[in-house]
């Protein structure tokens, strides 16, 4: 440009071309991807729309020309989207209201597929009687809530440990005994979390891994609480386990460590516990109550 008049049509273009991509990253930034899916319909359909053509015209070295409508769309339908973006990240930052399916089962098992039912539906609907049950062939899964919180469980039962289970699992239910039994196998409960949760894994920590850690083979988060360290092999995010392990939460663990050694996952979405022992209404809240101290937790830290 020369004294203020640009030299042809396409250094104008080139020139609002620049001011544009400007916009688009200034814009883009506050309208982040991962917000995006929790804008209103249409501002988030035209956000898609516009994205898709302006990838769609594939290289940016094509004249200015060309690609300035793609780019004023675009740059528009971001600038519409700015409104809502407040808005729309609370809804990213909520803790969703519905339970993610459990992870798999962090054991190797036999299971099959006789008599453990009718327990584990006398055990649940005693925290919940409206829970919704799923019989799969090797395992039951059941989703229900707890103190305004949503879980999801899944069981699958031994046999190997106890001959006679099968049969005993059958005894324990029939329709006119009201009494609630425990019942042994295995668990995966879980919950939602924020969508950004810092990883984080305890796992039961074993022989192997203690030695390991002495030859410095193995590497884990010290929380600087003997108790803890000692029964967990804790990895992921430091901030979040220091953060996390502590008061009503480290009373918590301990106690359901008394019966058995959990496994507690936390990623992005999603909080788990993981555990195989006998368990009762009494203990499957005490379950739920560690998930809810942790996806109270989850954010940033």
């Amino acid at each position: 440009m020369t004294g203020g008049v640009y030299r042809n049509a396409d250094d104008a273009a080139r020139e609002r071309m620049r001011e544009l991509e400007g916009a688009i990253e200034t814009r883009g930034a506050a309208v982040p991807e991962r917000i995006r899916p929790f804008l209103p319909e249409a501002e988030r359909h035209e956000l898609e729309v516009a994205h898709a053509e302006l990838v769609a015209l594939g290289d940016p070295s094509k004249g200015p020309v060309a690609r300035m409508p793609f780019l004023e769309r675009y740059a528009a339908a971001l600038e519409a989207a700015l409104t809502h973006a407040p808005s729309a990240q609370a809804r990213y930052d909520e803790l969703p209201t519905e339970s993610p399916d459990p992870p798999e089962f962090p054991f190797s098992i036999y299971a099959d597929s006789r008599g453990a039912k009718h327990a584990l539906e006398r055990i649940v609907r005693e925290l919940d009687p409206s829970a919704r049950f799923e019989h799969e062939p090797t395992e039951i899964r059941v989703r229900f809530a707890l103190a305004g919180a949503p879980y999801a469980l899944r069981y699958r039962w031994r046999t190997l440990e106890e001959p006679n289970f099968k049969e005993r699992m059958v005894d324990l239910a029939p329709s006119v005994d009201a009494v609630v039994h425990p019942i042994s196998g295995d668990f995966v409960l879980a919950s939602s979390a924020v969508r950004d949760a810092k990883p984080l894994t305890l796992t039961p920590e074993g022989a192997l891994h203690s030695i390991g850690k002495s030859l410095g083979l193995v590497r884990e988060i010290e929380v600087g609480d003997m108790d803890l360290d000692a029964a967990f092999l804790i990895r992921g995010d430091e901030d979040t386990a220091r953060s996390l392990l502590q008061g009503t939460m480290r009373h918590q663990l301990l106690a359901f460590c008394r019966f058995d050694v959990p496994t507690l996952e936390i990623r992005p979405g999603r909080v788990s516990l993981a555990w195989h022992y006998e368990t009762t209404p009494k203990f499957l809240r005490h379950a739920a109550r560690i998930l809810e101290l942790a996806r109270g937790r989850t954010g940033k830290t």
